[in-house]
């Protein structure tokens, strides 16, 4: 009779933990591959397939999120000018949010990475005025604020 190699009680949650998180990143990742090929193919302006702003619809004021998926598109397509006018807050998360999305990836396939620390709450609540500021400030009606509303379709 064969004996089976002692294996510690838990490491098939271990592996199994492992695998989830891989493949959760994986599908991650080609969504959101995905979705950046729609921008580049299909103009968001013009096409009703891409989701509209619900607060914009209710209420005609422009959230901080307003122009985002044009800016992308202007981005996949090097206009670069034109994306910054569509939403400068997307604009600037970008590179935040590619080192994030790299420190990720290197945690779950290469496991390189400490897990990740809790965020400061100074910081928190300081990105959260700075997006309520934005918000509020890309909504008047008046020289230079009018510099921060979404750039009009270029025809």
């Amino acid at each position: 009779m064969a004996t089976r190699k002692w294996q510690h009680p838990r490491a098939d949650e271990r592996v199994s933990a492992a695998l989830r998180s891989k493949c959760g990143h994986l599908l991650a990742t080609v969504v959101a591959a995905l979705y950046a090929a729609a921008l580049f193919v299909w103009p968001p302006a013009e096409v009703s397939c891409f989701p509209k702003c619900l607060f914009f619809t209710a209420t005609n004021l422009y959230c901080p999120g307003c122009g985002g998926q044009r800016a992308v598109h202007a981005l996949l397509h090097m206009h670069l000018r034109y994306a910054l006018r569509c939403n400068l807050l997307t604009m600037s998360a970008l590179p935040f949010l590619a080192v994030a999305y790299d420190r990720w990836t290197t945690r779950v396939w290469y496991s390189a990475t400490p897990a990740p620390r809790r965020p400061d709450p100074k910081a928190i609540w300081s990105l959260l005025g700075f997006i309520i500021l934005f918000w509020v400030l890309r909504n008047i009606g008046h020289f230079p604020f009018t510099m921060l509303a979404p750039a009009s379709v270029p025809t």
